[in-house]
């Protein structure tokens, strides 16, 4: 059975995509804030434009035959463009370039965020005689990494050392800071969340309404202690 393009489905996940960077760095482009929080913002956004097409186009096409008669870049091309996007948003948001609050922004919400956008749009966009629609990921699958089968049986106590291993592993780099950001700029989820959701569901507050946790651990406990004593 062939498969076709789902347009409304491309429409929705980009509105999504873009409503979320926008939504995120709303303050920052429509609020009173500083010039440098203004300019990352709209060169994030800017930024996930150009990257989502690049890597539409990585998945889609295949480079030239006059470019892959080139040594490294008919082999190597989309990756080494792909790390430029990578490094280019990682020097923005270096620490002494007055732009570090927009890393999380950038290397989650551009690059990462984007990476999936695009693989989405690709998929709703295919249309062919292949059965499912990450057939349209191929040339992306055909180049990932992966590892081969083991010619040998495995011993359990085998695979058990090499788990642990891993395990101390990624428990020693869960420890260790990374260098030139703070602890502040590494949570980067919570100070999404405060910055968006306190004042709607947890810390709202205006002249007409407060949400006070207090009066209502004070409320229960009055009513608790009626209901024991009737």
């Amino acid at each position: 059975m062939s498969k076709r393009s789902v347009p409304w489905a491309v429409a929705l996940v980009g509105l999504l995509y873009f409503g979320t960077l926008i939504y995120w760095q709303s303050d920052a482009l429509f609020g009173d804030t500083t010039m440098y929080d203004n300019d990352a913002a709209v060169f994030g956004v800017g930024l996930s434009v150009v990257y989502v097409a690049f890597m539409m186009l990585c998945f889609m096409k295949d480079l030239t035959p006059s470019l892959k008669e080139v040594p490294i870049i008919g082999k190597y091309g989309k990756l080494i463009t792909w790390l430029g996007f990578v490094g280019g948003a990682a020097w923005y948001a270096r620490p002494d370039g007055g732009h570090v609050e927009s890393v999380g922004f950038l290397m989650v919400g551009v690059i990462l965020l984007g990476f999936a956008t695009a693989a989405a749009l690709t998929c709703f966009i295919y249309s062919g005689e292949k059965s499912s629609r990450l057939y349209a990921l191929h040339r992306f699958v055909d180049v990932y990494p992966a590892i081969t089968k083991p010619d040998r049986h495995v011993r359990f106590n085998e695979k058990l050392w090499t788990t642990t291993l891993v395990l101390i592993i990624y428990f020693a780099m869960t420890n260790v800071m990374l260098w030139g950001l703070s602890g502040q700029a590494l949570d980067l989820f919570s100070g999404y969340g405060r910055s968006k959701w306190n004042h709607h569901a947890l810390g709202y507050r205006s002249n007409r309404y407060r949400f006070d946790y207090n009066a209502i651990i004070r409320w229960s406990e009055n009513h608790s202690f009626r209901f024991i004593k009737h």
